[in-house]
């Protein structure tokens, strides 16, 4: 099986494929199941606030779903969701860690898992 080998180049394409967007039924995940290599367990249940599969990487995003399907203030659910680089290398800097890096490159960091709030938003 081939898996991502991250550069700018396919970041962009990931975002020009519509990766990491949309609402809903119509959010298509940044990563999938099939797009990382493991040897642990991974879950991809339907949502019944999305109507849709979800890609979840460990038992502990499993368990932070069903937290978030049974929450009646979360209306919408969004896996594996890729975080604007600017704010996470910000927010790295201000904390005075080291930012993730891939192969010795800068590359996307994505979120574990997120739920629908304001915050997020302002990061695109």
């Amino acid at each position: 099986m081939s898996y991502p080998r991250w550069s700018e180049k396919t970041i962009e394409k990931r975002y020009k494929q519509g990766l990491g967007s949309g609402e809903g039924v119509n959010y298509k995940p940044w990563l999938e199941i099939k797009d990382v290599p493991s040897k642990g367990l991974s879950n991809r249940p339907k949502g019944w606030k999305t109507q849709r599969e979800h890609h979840l990487l460990s038992n502990l995003e499993l368990y932070a779903f069903f937290i978030f399907e049974w929450s009646d203030s979360i209306l919408d659910i969004r896996e594996q969701y890729p975080l604007d680089r600017s704010v996470t290398i910000e927010l790295a800097e201000k904390a005075g860690i080291k930012h993730p890096v891939y192969r010795g490159k800068n590359v996307k960091k994505d979120e574990e898992i997120g739920e629908e709030v304001p915050e997020v938003e302002m990061l695109h």
